[in-house]
């Protein structure tokens, strides 16, 4: 009862930029939740930061498998919600409608970046979890991390390059290579 309660308190306040944005965030949301149904577990509760949200779940009995689908199944709500809102902009040209596609787009590449804390680092432990021993796994994640990370460090610098220095860019890169604790 919240979450609508929240949206339409953002879209009063804020306008249709922040709701939409807000509308990506809440699609990802549902599609973890639609995934951890479909594994059969239940939602202990949903913990929501500034710029994040952790759906907590008993996962006791969930095998790596159904982990990597909850995992991705965020990402890939986003991926639909920008084809759904892409099929839409072929009729109706309209900037708040591309703002959601491109809130789509965002929340799903980011989430998809293999790195702990995201989609992407959950997605990738989990998939080598199933032929691999965990400390194997966590080794394999740091790595995929670390190169991650860097590759994000250099998007930041040539960000500054390119922009003659302007912050407003880089500051996105910057913020996507540190490092979210673990591995």
């Amino acid at each position: 009862m919240f979450a609508p309660l929240g949206l339409l308190f953002l879209f009063l306040l804020e306008g249709a930029q922040s709701f939409l944005i807000m509308l990506a965030a809440l699609l990802h949301e549902c599609g973890h939740l639609a995934a951890i149904r479909q594994a059969g577990a239940s939602v202990m509760r949903v913990d929501i930061d500034v710029l994040s949200a952790c759906i907590v779940y008993a996962n006791e009995r969930i095998p790596p498998k159904s982990e990597v689908c909850i995992a991705l199944a965020g990402p890939l709500f986003n991926l639909l919600g920008a084809l759904a809102g892409s099929l839409l902009l072929l009729g109706v040209r309209s900037t708040p409608v591309l703002l959601f596609v491109a809130a789509n787009l965002f929340f799903a590449f980011v989430n998809l970046i293999p790195v702990r804390g995201t989609d992407g680092g959950s997605a990738l432990f989990y998939a080598l979890l199933q032929s691999h021993p965990p400390e194997t796994c966590a080794r394999v994640c740091a790595v995929a991390a670390g190169v991650a990370r860097a590759v994000f460090a250099l998007l930041f610098v040539l960000s500054l390059y390119a922009t003659g220095g302007n912050i407003s860019v880089a500051v996105l890169f910057l913020l996507l290579c540190m490092p979210r604790g673990g591995y």
